[in-house]
Parts: C-alpha cells; sequence; structure tokens
C-alpha cells in the first residue's frame, strides 16, 4: 500500500491533470453518484489492468473499492 504523502501527490498530479475536463452528463437532474475524477480514475486504472467493457470496469471498482478510496472517496461504493 502506498504511503500517504505518495497518494495525496498521486492525487494532486491527477486531479491537475484533468482539472480542465468538462463533464459531458447532464446536471439538471442530480442523480450523479460519482464526480468525473473519480469515474475517470476507475475507468483508466481498470483499463490498464485489462478491462475491456463496462462489465469488467465494474468488477474492477468492486474488487478494488479499498485501493481506490485511498485517492477519492468513492461514497456510494459498496
Amino acid at each position: 500500500m502506498p504511503n500517504n504523502n505518495y497518494t495525496k501527490s498521486a492525487n494532486n498530479q491527477f486531479i491537475k491533470y484533468f482539472e480542465k475536463t468538462n463533464d459531458p452528463r447532464r446536471t439538471n437532474k442530480g442523480n450523479h453518484k460519482y464526480p468525473i475524477n473519480e469515474i475517470l480514475l476507475l475507468v483508466i486504472s481498470a483499463v490498464i489492468s485489462e478491462a475491456d467493457g463496462w462489465t469488467s470496469i465494474e468488477l474492477f471498482g468492486k474488487a478494488k473499492l479499498t485501493w481506490v478510496q485511498q485517492f477519492f472517496p468513492y461514497k456510494e461504493g459498496k
């Protein structure tokens, strides 16, 4: 498990890189469970780990929830 300083540094670099990313989802419905940064981290990590579709990305997220929560809260994760 990475140390706390590494985790903060990695999180800051990720946020800095993707901070200007527009969220294309409709925001007027109020049904967003996850911020765009949390979705991007999960999807990128899953694809690097050879996930090949939304089902395998979901399975990756469930299996690695504790790991991704080091970087973002994923409050709706179960």
